[in-house]
């Protein structure tokens, strides 16, 4: 079992307040957390979020399998690098939007209809 470290996800806009949920470390910076819908409540699934921002980094949630599988693809970068700096990273770009990376969010695409064989 890991440890839970809080986030505030950053949900979008300067006027929504960040929403404090509890996420696994996947690796430093980068956690896994609930997936939460415009109420706050668990939506079902898994997001990747960038620790320091709340940042989430896959626009779908997953299932628990796929989002510890794309922290793996994720976890060569220095996640706990300001947001901004990472944005800018050429290297981080590739990954966050390469095929290996997109092909999991897309083909798992919920916790309930993972289309990944060794997913849920």
């Amino acid at each position: 079992m890991s440890a839970l470290t809080e986030v505030g996800l950053d949900l979008g806009g300067f006027a929504r307040p960040r929403v404090p949920v509890m996420g696994e470390q996947a690796a430093p910076g980068l956690l896994i957390v609930p997936a939460v819908n415009a109420e706050y409540r668990y939506s079902g699934g898994w997001w990747l979020v960038h620790a320091e921002s709340g940042r989430v980094l896959t626009a779908v949630p997953t299932c628990v399998h796929c989002a510890r599988t794309g922290a793996g693809l994720l976890a060569g970068h220095d996640w706990t690098r300001p947001v901004l700096v990472l944005t800018a990273d050429p290297a981080v770009q590739a990954t966050v939007t390469g095929a290996r990376f997109v092909a999991l969010v897309r083909g798992c695409a919920s916790a309930y209809t993972c289309e990944i064989p060794e997913g849920c």
